[in-house]
């Protein structure tokens, strides 16, 4: 595990190090204001004490300097404007993208640890909270101290027995921040859990509004939101009351030191040490000295937030990816011929929820699997497409072991149809354009002709432009498997899986995915898993599962003579 500095370092290489020159003309940028900013209170002394000596040319003259400040500040501040909202949006950009494309790229089982509202929190606030820090926290350090070189370097010319007295309050603020800084973090880490579960929650019943009006639940969710909203309410009175606390006893502890600085000032001005315009710009100075030592302290509070923040990411960045399934000598597959040899596989590395599986499929073959619940059908499926890796035994595509093909070739020549197909909130021709952009209108009718999908997009007002709605609520059950399975075609796969996909569709839709399943035999290996009997009786071969091995294989009539287990499973489907 890297420490905190190892982090900081590690996430300024990959966020901002390739900005590095936009980075270094803003630090110069940054660098001239300040320095120009900090003679203004030195030509206000000038101006005070010529003023006080009668000298009306020399106040014109310093007047006309300050007047060229003031337009230096203007332009280089212009400059430095453009260049920070520049930086902020490049590093906010690029932290989002670098996170989102791990995420995407998580092994399944590492996705499934965490929720979507963990993830959008982790997008929103924690790629924010990084990046800002990057810009605004190591950027106003480096400003901060050349702020306190500066002033420092004029308030100890000007007085060193003031200086002195009115720096007394910087170790008490150090330790202030110290103790503070501490307890925020600590604070910080709760209410990024707290930020999740609530992110969590109220996605999961935004998304579920209709079960929950169905099963009239609404003062119960109603009831965990509230709760949860006090947690959050408790921790940002915690967190405030935290940051109060330490303003306060900072606060306390520099009016003390400001009464006895003046009372020495008065001294030194009485008895002709120091002139009335000094002590004016002295006070400025001393200020911004010790301004910027509390913003130097301060940014302790800032980074145990961050680091917070980087521990989540971490968490992500240093986990598997399917990257480590890339193989550069990949084969390809060109048939379709599935063999499973003797495989094991258990989700929790107790349980086997495969037992010695054996099976072949030929390559342009159709076939149905069936068996009851938790037997193993999606789990083999979850297998043929790399979502997880089996222990023991292997799976062989055209006679080659899955391992050995790059996963991203392996999916590609696999469609995978769940139940509830996953569609975009997009138009039906950019929901086929997805899996390939370059698709001709040609190319992609013909894809929604074999799925029997063509007919009913020619009768839409809008055709093939239609928004669908939130993963295809505007379209019916069977019509969203369709065009699901036209989103196969369309990017040529060789092998179609399909899981439950007839179990919410009424006969005509059935029917229709029936012949489509007939139509893609021909040229693609298809394997269907369906409880609904009336499905898969038809199909030219069936192969039942049963904790967790293929124990047999024919047709229905076949099945129903020689499989105990099949028989039982159809007679309870007709019970």
């Amino acid at each position: 595990m890297l420490s905190n500095a190892g982090k900081i370092r590690r996430y300024y290489k990959e966020y901002i190090a390739k900005f590095k020159w936009f980075f270094a003309l803003y630090l110069i940028l940054s660098t001239i204001l300040r320095v120009l900013s900090m003679t203004i209170p030195f030509l206000n002394s000038m101006i005070i004490d010529s003023i006080i000596d009668l000298n009306f040319y020399a106040s014109i003259n310093v007047l006309s300097i300050m007047a060229l400040v003031f337009l230096g500040n203007i332009a280089f501040g212009l400059l430095e404007t453009y260049t920070g909202i520049y930086l902020s949006n490049k590093i906010s950009v690029e932290t989002k993208l670098k996170v989102y494309n791990r995420i995407l790229r998580l092994k399944l089982h590492k996705q499934k640890m965490k929720t979507v509202g963990e993830y959008m929190s982790l997008l929103d606030g924690d790629t924010g909270a990084v990046g800002s820090f990057y810009f605004s926290s190591i950027t106003a350090l480096i400003m901060n101290v050349i702020v306190l070189v500066i002033s420092g370097y004029f308030i100890f010319s000007m007085s060193l027995t003031l200086s002195l007295v009115g720096l007394l309050s910087v170790p008490i603020n150090l330790i202030i921040y110290t103790v503070f800084g501490r307890k925020m973090k600590v604070i910080q880490t709760t209410m990024r859990g707290l930020s999740d579960k609530y992110t969590g929650q109220v996605q999961e019943s935004l998304l579920g509004l209709k079960e929950i009006k169905g099963l009239s639940i609404e003062n119960n969710i109603n009831g965990r939101y509230n709760g949860n909203m006090q947690e959050i309410f408790k921790a940002n009175m915690k967190s405030g009351l935290t940051s109060a606390f330490g303003g306060l006893a900072q606060m306390l502890s520099g009016n003390f030191m400001q009464i006895a600085q003046m009372a020495l000032a008065a001294y030194l001005i009485v008895q002709g040490h120091l002139t009335v315009g000094l002590y004016v710009a002295f006070g400025t100075y001393l200020g911004n000295f010790i301004s910027s030592l509390q913003k130097l302290t301060a940014m302790n509070v800032s980074l145990q937030t961050t680091i917070v923040s980087m521990d989540r990411l971490d968490e992500i960045m240093e986990s598997d990816t399917e990257e480590d399934y890339i193989n550069m000598d990949t084969k390809h597959i060109k048939t379709g011929n599935i063999n499973v040899d003797n495989v094991y596989f258990s989700y929790t590395g107790t349980k086997n929820i495969l037992n010695g599986m054996n099976l072949a499929i030929k390559a342009n073959e159709a076939v149905a699997i069936a068996g009851s619940s938790g037997v193993g059908k999606t789990t083999f499926f979850n297998l043929l497409m790399r979502f997880y890796d089996f222990e023991n035994g292997d799976i062989k595509i055209d006679g080659n072991s899955i391992k050995e093909y790059d996963v991203s070739h392996l999916r590609e020549s696999i469609t995978y149809v769940q139940q509830d197909a996953f569609l975009f909130n997009d138009t039906i021709i950019n929901n086929l354009r997805m899996v390939k952009p370059d698709a001709t209108l040609d190319e992609i009718e013909l894809a929604c002709k074999k799925a029997f999908l063509l007919d009913f997009i020619h009768q839409l007002p809008d055709g093939f432009d239609t928004i669908i709605g939130e993963n295809g609520t505007q379209l019916s059950g069977g019509q969203r498997q369709r065009l699901a399975i036209a989103r196969g075609l369309l990017k040529n796969s060789l092998i179609f899986l399909l899981d439950e996909v007839t179990s919410d569709l009424d006969g005509e839709a059935e029917t229709y995915l029936i012949k489509t399943i007939e139509l893609l035999s021909k040229n693609h290996t298809v394997i269907l898993i369906a409880h609904r009997l009336s499905t898969i009786m038809h199909m030219p071969r069936i192969i039942v599962f049963d904790n967790g091995q293929a124990i047999s294989s024919g047709t229905h009539f076949e099945l129903m003579n020689n499989c105990n287990v099949y028989k039982k499973l159809f007679d309870q489907k007709n019970e």
